[in-house]
């Protein structure tokens, strides 16, 4: 996924064998649409954009079960 890195992507489908169908959000960055794209979900990061509300699910967070808004992405 070196190609894509940096590219915010939204998953359509998690697959059999452990990769996730992924479909790129290219307009950003001036490129037409390229369809999907199948990737291994340890290349990739889980992205928030300011607005989202959003809950903490971590183990070994202080702070799991809290819920709140994105301020910063």
């Amino acid at each position: 996924m070196g190609q894509l890195k940096g590219v915010v992507a939204t998953v359509r489908k998690m697959l059999e064998n452990g990769t996730m169908m992924v479909e790129p959000r290219l307009g950003d960055l001036g490129i037409g649409k390229i369809g999907h794209v199948v990737v291994d979900p340890r290349e990739c990061c889980k992205y928030f954009e300011p607005g989202q509300r959003v809950k903490v699910i971590s183990h070994h967070a202080k702070q799991r079960g809290r819920i709140g808004d994105v301020i910063k992405a």
